[in-house]
């Protein structure tokens, strides 16, 4: 029975380590096929884009206000927009109106935000690429490498991450062309679950803010007639 425990004990670190790698790559593919393809649609669709840079400058709103992180999940759409977390609708408007108005005045930072769908798209491409990038320069598909190279993704994940996902949010993802965005309204959806609504403090932990685009009337010319 000693035996058996100490072996155990010695065999779960070796099957922890063996798991984590081939974990992290599943996980890393998993991302790779839902996230790119909605990446993709916000791109093409500049609805989207404006209502992505929007999305990004509420939730920046937000946690100014809160002084914390508002989880992940916040998600662009050709009439609005998603974003989750504890608030009151009213100031999750207020804050989604304040964002509006300063991306109007020019504070363009706003529209980018360091977390979110594009970062851990950017993450999880470089850790998948570094991953067999490394394997094919030790030519070798041995555990030492597998562990190897699932540390060095890791930390180039982590190191270039961030950057590449600014970048792409600033070219790509986000539009600043929101002088004739409107925000119509904002919808709340309390917690499906008595220990959630708990969690929460009582308050709804998703929104849907509702945008429209409102164009603005070119002011009429004076009338011109013609000479007989």
């Amino acid at each position: 029975m000693f035996l058996f425990v100490v072996a155990l004990l010695l065999l779960l670190p070796l099957t922890l380590f063996a798991i984590v790698p081939l974990g992290v790559i599943l996980t890393s593919f998993k991302t790779l096929l839902a996230l790119p393809g909605q990446m993709l649609a916000v791109a093409f669709d500049k609805r989207r884009r404006r209502n992505h840079a929007l999305e990004n400058a509420t939730v920046n709103v937000l946690e100014q206000q809160y002084g914390r992180r508002l989880p992940p999940g916040a998600f662009a759409e050709a009439d609005g927009f998603h974003i989750h977390g504890p608030a009151q609708p009213n100031v999750v408007l207020a804050a989604a109106e304040e964002g509006l108005a300063r991306l109007k005045r020019g504070e363009t930072q706003l529209a980018l935000h360091p977390r979110g769908g594009t970062m851990i798209v950017s993450g999880e491409l470089i850790s998948v690429l570094t991953f067999f990038v490394t394997l094919l320069a030790f030519r070798s598909f041995a555990f030492p490498a597998l562990l190897l190279a699932t540390v060095i993704a890791i930390l180039a994940a982590r190191t270039l991450a961030q950057p590449l996902g600014l970048f792409l949010q600033r070219t790509l993802t986000t539009s600043l062309d929101v002088q004739t965005l409107h925000i119509d309204r904002v919808d709340a959806r309390m917690p499906e679950t008595p220990f959630a609504l708990v969690l929460s403090g009582g308050y709804p932990t998703q929104f849907r803010v509702w945008t429209q685009n409102v164009e603005i009337a070119e002011p009429a010319g004076p009338k011109r007639y013609k000479a007989y």
